[in-house]
């Protein structure tokens, strides 16, 4: 210890032991650090920490000095302060899957500056648990790079024999050539323990289907890690970036390739008809393609889909209570916030059943605001409020800081009626940079109502939050405001074709389909012509 000792460390505690080496803490000016003592590194293993060292990144510790001989070198680092992820699966087993997905993103993330450095990527090669601490504010930190090493091209194998069983991807283990994907096998092997509580190292060695430890779980999470573990390199994700995508987005690349599934069946059943009626004259209609292409379809058949609404008043970890969907709905009780900016020409289309109607008091409020406007101040300038009543007709506000402008729908008799659907549909037409409602009753071929203003340059935007709150406003009956609930069935959100949209989607567009196509043909009032009233 006298090389650290004459640059000022003390009081040294002895922390581990092994193959690598021995770890202590100790102190300087009263600050803590970790002293990892090992066998000698080439000067390209100490140029590689250096030059990681020198990004600063907020997923690694902080080196402060790099003691090299010709026996041994002595790394000394920042302390951090957390737990890590072996002791936190130890002491709480297996985690829920929106904070597993938090960590190994971060996890990602951090592997991504190694994979991305010029002009040689450096691999990790020894991600594990054990190398992963979460500190107490959740965030995660990467430590021991005493095995990572730079990808040469022209290298077909390792130089060193090194890695942790259970962990190490196979062409490690073996001295072959390690490149990005063998952190990407890790990366599986670790999501995996932390969806499971269970590591390769111990029986059956062997990955199970996730599902059976959480049934909330998706089953296509299986199919990722199956991907991210395979044992050939080449059948791998090629980077972090197509793994991270396809984790955050395969609920939809899923529902397009269920999608094209259905697509061939009907083309085949088609083929058949052809061949037996003997006329073309059937086939043309039948294969039409719809022009409408669903984005994001939320059926609220378990909790995951819940995921997509940022739901106030959730806990401190921000995690989706199970009693929020039920009977295939969404049971929203305050407000959420779709976790997807509507975009110019699309739609959301939103189901849902209100109970608990107060006599006098309003059930619920679809909110849109602009987000992505440049020429925008912080606070909000503008917020559309579509307003679905009890005693009234549906309203549309526009609302500003001033004040509000309500707007009636062309069709204004129909009313919210407690404990019956009722579908309202929003439409951002990117022609005339309107947004237009559509709003009917669900069970009924005649009930359809419309109502849309423009918007103004200045509020055109990139998009637009959705918000969804339950209000009361009155209140002369018994009803207490926390009867008031609403029950969403579905939020979808697509593309392309409003009216195709609306003749696969609304019984009523077919009896009412002139009015309605009247109305998209109508120029709507801008919202600077609209008289404002103050509130209150």
């Amino acid at each position: 210890m006298k090389e650290i000792e004459r640059l000022g460390y003390s009081n040294f505690m002895h922390l581990a032991s092994g193959g690598e080496g021995e770890v202590y803490t100790c102190e300087k000016q009263d600050v803590k650090y970790i002293v990892k003592i090992v066998n000698a590194f080439e000067e390209e293993q100490i140029e590689m920490l250096k030059r990681v060292n020198a990004l600063r990144n907020e997923y690694y510790p902080c080196i402060v000095d790099i003691i090299a001989s010709d026996e041994k070198t002595i790394i000394i680092r920042e302390y951090i302060e957390g737990v890590t992820l072996t002791e936190e699966i130890k002491k709480n087993g297996a985690f829920a899957y929106g904070r597993a997905k938090e960590i190994i993103f971060d996890i990602c993330s951090a592997l991504h500056v190694l994979h991305v450095m010029k002009p040689h990527p450096i691999i990790y090669r020894d991600l594990k648990p054990d190398n992963v601490i979460i500190t107490p504010t959740g965030k995660v930190k990467l430590i021991d790079f005493g095995i990572a090493r730079y990808q040469k091209q022209d290298s077909t194998c390792d130089t060193v024999l090194a890695g942790t069983k259970g962990y190490t991807a196979p062409e490690v283990m073996t001295g072959m050539q390690s490149d990005v994907r063998s952190d990407i096998y890790s990366i599986g092997l670790v999501f995996y323990e932390m969806l499971s509580g269970k590591s390769l190292q111990d029986p059956p060695y062997q990955i199970r289907p996730v599902t059976e430890n959480n049934e909330f779980i998706p089953a296509y999470v299986d199919e990722i890690i199956a991907k991210a573990t395979d044992i050939n390199q080449m059948n791998r994700y090629e980077s972090i970036d197509e793994f991270v995508y396809e984790l955050e987005n395969i609920k939809e690349i899923k529902a397009k390739q269920k999608k094209k599934k259905h697509r061939r069946r009907i083309y085949i059943a088609l083929v058949v008809v052809v061949l037996l009626v003997a006329t073309a004259v059937l086939l043309i209609p039948l294969l039409q393609q719809p022009d409408s292409e669903t984005i994001l379809d939320l059926q609220f058949d378990s909790t995951e889909d819940a995921g997509w609404l940022e739901i106030h008043g959730l806990d401190a970890e921000n995690t989706v209570p199970q009693d929020c969907v039920a009977d295939g709905a969404f049971l929203l009780e305050q407000e959420a916030m779709l976790k997807y900016a509507l975009e110019p020409g699309q739609m959301v289309h939103i189901r849902a059943k209100a109970s608990g109607i107060m006599r006098d008091g309003s059930v619920y409020f679809i909110d849109l605001n602009p987000v992505g406007a440049p020429a925008l101040p912080r606070e909000r300038p503008l917020w559309l409020r579509f307003n679905v009543g009890s005693n009234e007709p549906y309203r549309l506000e526009a609302q500003r800081p001033s004040g509000y402008a309500p707007l009636t729908p062309t069709d204004s008799a129909m009313l919210a009626r407690a404990d019956e659907m009722v579908d309202v549909l929003v439409w951002l037409d990117d022609k005339d940079q309107s947004v237009r409602y559509i709003i009917s009753n669900p069970n009924s071929a005649t009930d359809i109502a419309c109502i849309g203003v423009a918007l103004d340059d200045e509020f055109v935007s990139a998009g637009w939050d959705v918000s969804l709150q339950v209000n009361t406003i009155g209140g002369n009956d018994a009803s207490s405001g926390s009867d008031v609930q609403t029950n969403i069935e579905f939020i979808r959100v697509s593309s392309g074709s409003v009216k195709a949209y609306l003749e696969q989607n609304i019984p009523a567009y077919t009896a009412r389909k002139d009015r309605v196509d009247a109305f998209f043909a109508e120029t709507m009032p801008m919202i600077s012509e609209l008289e404002y009233l103050p509130y209150g």
